[in-house]
C-alpha cells in the first residue's frame, strides 16, 4: 500500500471520528437541556386548577384533572415525570374539596 493511500485512510478515519464526537456532544447537551426544561415544568393539573371550586367531590375533581398520580385518601397529588413540582388537592372529612395548591 502506498503512503498516499494510508494518509487518505487516516484522514477519513480522523474526519469520521470528529463527526461522531460532534454528534455525541450535540446529543449530550441537547439531552441535558431537555432534562432541565422538563424538570422545571409544572404538572398537567396546574393548568386546569382554575376550574376547581371549593366543595367539589373527588369524582368531580377527577373529571377535571384526571387520575391523580398519588391518592392519599384525603388528598390527591399530581406530578409530571422528571419534574420537581407537585400539585396537591386536599379534601375535608366529607370528601369535598377544601384547598388546592402548587408546590414548586
Amino acid at each position: 500500500m502506498s503512503n498516499q493511500t494510508q494518509n487518505n485512510k487516516s484522514n477519513v478515519f480522523i474526519k469520521s471520528c470528529a463527526v461522531c464526537a460532534c454528534i455525541f456532544i450535540v446529543m449530550f447537551f441537547g439531552g441535558c437541556a431537555f432534562l432541565v426544561w422538563s424538570f422545571n415544568r409544572p404538572p398537567r393539573a396546574y393548568y386546569l386548577a382554575n376550574s376547581l371550586q371549593e366543595g367539589m367531590t373527588k369524582h368531580e375533581v377527577r373529571k377535571i384533572l384526571g387520575k391523580p398520580d398519588s391518592d392519599f385518601g384525603h388528598s390527591f397529588a399530581y406530578n409530571r415525570p422528571l419534574s420537581w413540582g407537585i400539585y396537591y388537592v386536599i379534601f375535608d372529612n366529607d370528601g369535598k374539596l377544601k384547598e388546592h395548591y402548587y408546590d414548586p
